[in-house]
């Protein structure tokens, strides 16, 4: 009979899907912020923004990522770190490159780090108290 080898390599696609994301809540915790709690259900970055009634940015499906990424500097997470600077990690981080900052089942494993299906918080801040903010981003 013929043996057929097994190979040790393992077989994996690039997943180009977009993150789920899921709104859980968001309060003010202060007179010029917001605290917004959201989950992703794989690896991603992210980032906030709002704009008050008199402000409305007008975006689009053309412009939108360029205006909310614009607002970065008024948005972190709720450890301090600016939106767009963290991630929020899945499993497939252990297998992929080190550009995302997790080599090892420690790294992944770390307090700092905040994980896919779980909450995390991000805070927009700058916001004018009493003022009315209905474009969330």
């Amino acid at each position: 009979a013929d043996v057929v080898a097994c190979p040790s390599n393992f077989v994996t696609t690039l997943d180009l899907t977009q993150p789920n994301m899921r709104f859980v809540m968001a309060e003010s915790i202060s007179r010029s912020q917001i605290q917004i709690t959201l989950q992703v259900d794989e690896g991603a970055r992210v980032w906030c923004a709002a704009w008050d009634v008199d402000s409305d940015p007008l975006i689009t499906s053309a412009d939108y990522e360029s205006k909310i990424k614009g607002n970065a500097a008024d948005c972190m997470d709720s450890k301090g770190r600016q939106c767009g600077t963290f991630w929020i990690y899945d499993l497939d981080d252990l297998e992929d490159t080190a550009l995302d900052m997790v080599n090892s089942r420690a790294d992944f494993d770390s307090s700092q780090n905040w994980k896919y299906n779980q909450d995390f918080d991000i805070i927009v801040y700058n916001l004018i108290e009493e003022k009315d903010y209905p474009h969330i981003y």
